[in-house]
């Protein structure tokens, strides 16, 4: 072997996106995405024992693990006992034969391997193929969801490589009882199959279908390592455009909607569940305007501003959210005017508050402190003074519990139908109660939350109303509101 087909096959084997984009071109035709490269690092990890990738339908995830990431593996003899495990035996068997197509398809890996049938035949629930190159075996048994996997051992070998893909179905998650099986099947079968005495990998890949699913309840285990893709941001920006840009994401988001099944937009696409029984917030909740239909109104609204500031810039940290709030006291209806979800440099965040301020004409900015206090209030207040415009600065500290004890709160406002959304912003916010309290994040719900605060302080009430109300439930929402802390010590500049 040449020198240059040595370093090729080398910088192949260190980077399985190379190893896909030479040696599987008809399949990996489309650019990756900056996710993928954080899924393809993840397998390329040798030290990730655990993986479990969270991704849409159709995000290709399948394709570049059983595919490219496998077959990578079968001809360096990585694996010598391959597991590939579906939600039935029919499916996995599909997995595999797919795998065997593209070793018979590709002419550059019979050539450069030499991958072949071990004993000149392939069966569909038992196969083995051999790397001339590498001089090893590797033994695949495609295996549905609950069958025998423990105990399993071919020539010494038990399995080392096991890929579950979408081993939960919709059908199977709606059962408790099936969730339960599933994940006693996967803890006790297969987290005990493999060897003990060499390297193994287990890679789970599918998409979140229920809040007490299999795949939820590994991603809240720390032993796991977790690769979360969704095929937008909570403002509906494409993460994959070359696949599904941003109009088309609007699009199907509208028909999902108009469908009355906005949830199943957030399950499929953007990793979200909530079972709608048990749902907090739902899309019946929602009521929309266009800004455009309610300018004359709008000029007699009080407007305030609410901000929650992240904590750092990083992207797993929650973004700063900013919410401008409409108030028509006379009758009592609130208006989500506009919404800011980024994640913003201090300076940033006040010329962004500070300008949405100015255009609203807000009687107040409410800004959490909590944690923060002078290194939020101080500069906001010296931004002010740069800027010319002065604002009533309202200082928000928690209150409750938790950010979710507060975000429930918004529950009454909401089923008496006195919220309305700007249809054009609202998107993040609406995402996120939809998936409450399981949301990845709650930065915007939570800000909208502080909303409440904001009017006991200024000594703003109004009547919820009926509709969707009863009486025991405003008892119950009383009874939580008499165990919050008073206000005290609020600082108004």
């Amino acid at each position: 072997m040449d020198s240059e087909l040595s370093d090729i096959l080398h910088d192949c084997y260190k980077d399985t996106r190379l190893w896909c984009k030479t040696f599987l071109p008809d399949i990996f035709q489309r650019p990756f995405c900056s996710m993928h490269d954080d899924m393809i690092a993840a397998l390329d990890d040798e030290s990730i024992q655990r993986l479990l990738v969270l991704a849409p339908r159709g995000w290709g995830k399948s394709t570049l693990v059983q595919k490219g990431w496998a077959l990578k593996r079968l001809a360096y003899g990585d694996t010598r006992f391959y597991i590939p495990i579906s939600c039935s035996a029919g499916q996995a068997k599909l997995i595999s034969e797919g795998l065997k197509g593209e070793i018979e398809a590709s002419p550059d890996l019979r050539k450069l391997f030499a991958l072949e049938k071990d004993d000149g035949s392939w069966a569909k629930d038992l196969w083995r193929v051999r790397s001339e190159l590498m001089n090893t075996d590797t033994l695949v048994m495609p295996r549905g969801s609950h069958q025998q996997v423990r105990g399993l051992l071919q020539s010494r070998f038990r399995p080392d490589t096991i890929v579950l893909d979408d081993v939960e179905d919709p059908e199977s998650v709606r059962s408790e009882e099936q969730r339960l099986k599933l994940k006693q099947w996967f803890l006790s079968d297969v987290m005990n199959s493999v060897p003990q005495d060499r390297p193994w990998r287990i890679i789970v890949i599918g998409t979140i279908l229920h809040e007490d699913c299999l795949l939820l309840n590994l991603k809240e285990d720390p032993a796991w390592t977790v690769v979360e893709m969704t095929i937008a941001d909570e403002n509906l920006k494409a993460s994959w455009p070359e696949y599904m840009d941003d109009q088309k994401i609007a699009a199907v988001r509208k028909m999902c909607e108009s469908q009355g099944q906005l949830d199943l937009f957030y399950q499929e696409y953007m990793n979200q569940p909530m079972s709608p029984e048990d749902a907090t917030f739902k899309q019946d909740y929602f009521k929309h305007y266009e800004e455009s239909e309610r300018r004359r109104e709008s000029s007699r609204w009080e407007n305030i501003l609410l901000v929650d500031p992240a904590k750092s810039v990083k992207p797993d940290s929650d973004p700063t959210a900013m919410v401008v709030v409409g108030c028509n006291w006379t009758t009592g209806d609130l208006f989500v005017r506009d919404v800011v979800n980024a994640r913003l440099h201090p300076h940033e965040m006040y010329e962004r508050a500070l300008e949405l301020a100015g255009h609203y004409g807000v009687s107040a900015i409410g800004v959490e402190v909590t944690s923060l206090n002078e290194f939020i209030v101080y500069p906001f207040m010296s931004a002010m003074r740069e800027s010319g415009m002065l604002f009533n600065l309202v200082e928000l500290k928690a209150r409750g519990k938790t950010k979710l004890d507060r975000i429930k709160m918004l529950g009454p406002l909401y089923r008496s139908g006195r919220i309305w959304h700007n249809r054009a912003v609202c998107a993040a916010l609406e995402g996120q109660l939809l998936a409450f309290p399981k949301s990845r994040h709650d930065d915007v719900s939570d800000a909208l939350a502080y909303m409440i605060e904001m009017f006991e302080i200024g000594g703003r009430y109004h009547n919820l109303g009926d509709a969707g109300y009863t009486s025991e439930e405003r008892y119950q929402e009383l009874e939580k509101e008499a165990a919050l802390p008073p206000v005290e010590d609020w600082s108004v500049a």
